[in-house]
């Protein structure tokens, strides 16, 4: 076994409800051997009692605390008191490995505190496939998110859906209103990244949807895309790649949504080169100009947090209670390689 302790804290932003640990996983941690800590939250999708019920150890104190130095801490997004590091060990999405923003300090930070970082995004298995992601929710909601707004325009604020079904029939009214106009033209939706699990979201969403689409790839004529209505960019954006889909020289002759689930913004080489920050629940839709929303939300998955941590959880749990698994190790090697190299 790997790790004897495991501390979940709570995430810094108060619209990321998701959690690396659901309390049935948690249950089965517990029941191995493993002593959970769970940081209070009222933010998270699942409550302090469902944790509590299964054996975890609340706490109101957060990850710097000394009985939680020797702890793995868990946590999803963006870390709080990162100057505080002293030899601790944290799993989550660092975005920092591909010259990101904030990546050097990210990185030194942890290797001059001697402290080790697992980086999801890079637990890897033998043909270099990632094991546990959120991407397929993303793409879920992704699928939703482009939908509504090219036909009634998202709401000002987003809210979670409390389910996969109920993110469904909040779209529905408007496609029967849109199909019972016999003079509407049909939706033409375009996915680049079809093969990844962000596109075979976006794919499992239309389809119940009845909604066809097109596939693109890195080969399509790029000067087509603007021909969509709903464009959904589902790649993973590698640092070799140069191409550029849409910029300021783009002619627009027609409305288009942009939905950039890859939401690559801080990458020095995002293709779509209209917007340089993600949007936000709190203002979740980029006019560029009168034809062009762009839809580039870094948290979809949150918006339907229990499905997507019930998914991910599971995947890590698996991979916490393998003792034959080299992936904690060979993400352990990579940080050590990108910290190196940053330094």
């Amino acid at each position: 076994m790997k790790f004897k302790e495991i501390f979940v804290r709570r995430e810094k932003y108060p619209n990321e409800h998701r959690t690396p640990l659901t309390p049935n996983d948690v249950d089965l941690l517990i029941r191995s051997g493993i002593v959970v800590y769970i940081q209070s939250s009222i933010s998270r999708a699942f409550s302090d009692e469902e944790y509590e019920k299964v054996g975890a150890i609340l706490t109101p104190y957060s990850w710097i605390s000394p009985p939680f130095k020797d702890s793995l801490i868990l946590g999803i997004k963006e870390l709080e008191y990162i100057d505080s590091l002293n030899g601790h060990t944290h799993a989550y999405f660092s975005h920092s490995f591909k010259n990101q923003k904030d990546s050097v300090k990210i990185l030194n930070n942890f290797l001059f505190s001697k402290s080790d970082l697992y980086d999801f995004e890079y637990f890897l298995d033998s043909r270099k496939k990632r094991t546990i992601a959120f991407g397929f929710h993303a793409g879920q909601v992704a699928a939703i998110l482009g939908v509504l707004e090219y036909l009634k325009g998202l709401p000002p604020i987003l809210t979670p859906w409390s389910s996969f079904q109920k993110m469904l029939e909040s779209v529905e009214p408007f496609l029967q209103n849109a199909n019972a106009n016999a003079n509407a033209k049909p939706i033409s939706i375009g996915i680049l990244g079809l093969e990844g699990r962000c596109g075979q979201g976006v794919k499992s969403v239309l389809n119940l949807l009845n909604l066809p689409f097109t596939q693109l790839t890195r080969e399509s004529h790029t000067d087509s895309f603007k021909n969509f209505d709903i464009f959904y960019n589902c790649i993973l954006l590698d640092e070799s790649y140069q191409g550029i889909w849409f910029s300021e020289k783009t002619r627009f002759n027609k409305p288009i949504t942009i939905v950039d689930v890859s939401c690559d913004s801080s990458k020095p080489n995002n293709p779509i080169k209209l917007y340089t920050k993600s949007t936000t629940w709190e203002s979740p839709v980029y006019k560029y100009n009168d034809l062009v929303s762009i839809i580039a939300i870094d948290n979809m998955p949150s918006l339907l947090p229990k499905e997507s941590s019930y998914s991910f959880s599971k995947s890590l749990t698996q991979e916490l209670l393998n003792e034959d698994s080299h992936i904690w190790e060979n993400a352990l090697f990579l940080f050590y390689e990108k910290a190196l190299f940053a330094c």
